[in-house]
């Protein structure tokens, strides 16, 4: 990552330059390179990576997201998909190429849209209420890279090959030393008559008994849940 250390990429909010090589100079870091801030699939991968800040927490892991572009960062970071707001944009994606991070073509894109996989991936967003859009550069692929502390070594390395690619969690927490058990995925979501298991986004909304919706709206211990 020697290279790489000296490129400069830009923090979402505030559009200053950052330099690459700081990620991990105090210490290792995971670097989440998205396809798009917008992009459903990401932005469950994001969150599931997300979960390895508490079992790193005593190693002074540093997590950080990079993203191709700055559009739709704004709703990333409200989603609360990362685990921190250590948010980057590469604007000339030139950090990109640098790693050997691919992009699509126009078959390869559309065409993984009707596969059985992509669907499958889908239902699993879906069921952990994560919703994306199709703004911006739908053709770079990403990956994640953990580098330890000094950028001398790459403990771990993914590249995505087509958009439904994604990091292994434990092989991460593995390269960090630790052993870490991913939560069972939720279950896809069932709302009819009878029961619905989907969370409502806004205890104030008028329920909905269809998927994305809620049948009835109750409260536990002060808090809105579905029935």
């Amino acid at each position: 990552m020697e290279k790489a250390s000296n490129f400069v990429v830009k923090n979402v909010e505030t559009d200053q330059d950052v330099t690459v090589g700081s990620f991990w100079s105090e210490g290792p870091c995971i670097v989440y390179f998205l396809r798009r801030f917008g992009c459903q699939i990401c932005r469950w991968h994001a969150k599931n990576v997300s979960q390895l800040a508490t079992p790193l927490q005593d190693r002074n892991v540093r997590f950080v997201a990079i993203g191709p572009e700055r559009l739709g960062w704004e709703d990333f970071v409200k989603g609360k998909f990362w685990a921190n707001t250590e948010i980057y944009y590469d604007p000339e994606k030139k950090l990109y190429q640098e790693l050997g991070l691919k992009r699509s073509g126009l078959f390869g894109v559309f065409g993984g849209m009707l596969t059985k996989k992509t669907w499958d991936m889908v239902g699993k967003t879906r069921s952990a209420g994560v919703s994306g859009n199709l703004k911006g550069d739908i053709y770079q692929l990403g990956g994640l890279f953990v580098v330890d502390k000094g950028g001398d070594k790459i403990l771990y390395e993914f590249r995505q090959e087509d958009f439904n690619d994604y990091p292994d969690v434990q092989a991460i927490a593995k390269s960090l030393g630790v052993d870490y058990t991913p939560a069972p995925e939720t279950a896809q979501p069932v709302c009819n008559s009878e029961s619905c298991t989907m969370p409502m986004a806004n205890a104030d909304a008028a329920p909905k008994c269809e998927p994305g919706g809620c049948c009835e709206v109750k409260k536990v211990d002060g808090e809105p849940v579905a029935n």
